[in-house]
């Protein structure tokens, strides 16, 4: 049986894999901004929530891994 700590920081670890994700993510479409891709406002809204979403879909990945 997994105790509350144990809990705890399995919790903690899929938020700091979340935070990550998300950051590779966003880091990505920066580069891709720096080099004038999705540059205008429709774009660029729309990479900003798929790399949202993408971080939240990789981090479900991860948690079934980790399950």
């Amino acid at each position: 049986f997994a105790t509350k700590a144990s809990r705890v920081g399995a919790v903690g670890l899929v938020v700091l894999f979340w935070g990550l994700a998300h950051h590779l993510l966003m880091g990505i479409r920066y580069l891709l901004i720096d080099m004038d891709h999705g540059v205008d406002l429709a774009s660029a809204r729309a990479t900003a929530w798929g790399a949202g979403i993408g971080g939240l879909v990789i981090t479900l990945l991860f948690l079934g891994v980790l399950l």
